[in-house]
């Protein structure tokens, strides 16, 4: 969100409505990356994580739980786990990880 306020003609708190956050909010982030407390992504190329999966994984149920690890946070999913609150909750993990 940073990077994308900072790109030519871009309009922060149109930025920030459409990420539903405050446009303070994200004047604060702006204010913080140019005092080098908030690292941005230095181009535009889309950030992937690496997926590692250990050999005891594939032997494991299907039904088994999974742990998956965002910026540091560890979110474990158990078979049955809204899909919607999951990606919520990665979404809300990723600007953390950037």
């Amino acid at each position: 969100m940073v990077a994308e306020s900072f790109a030519p003609g871009a309009v922060v708190s149109a930025v920030a409505r459409r990420h539903e956050i405050s446009p303070q909010h994200l004047f604060q982030w702006r204010k913080a990356a140019r005092l080098g407390r908030l690292v941005l992504p230095i181009d535009d190329e889309p950030l992937f994580a690496a997926v590692l999966l250990e050999q005891s994984v594939a032997q494991r149920r299907p039904d088994a739980d999974i742990a998956v690890e965002v910026a540091g946070a560890v979110i474990h999913v158990r078979a049955g786990t809204d899909l919607s609150l999951l990606a919520a909750i990665v979404h809300a993990l990723v600007p953390v990880a950037r």
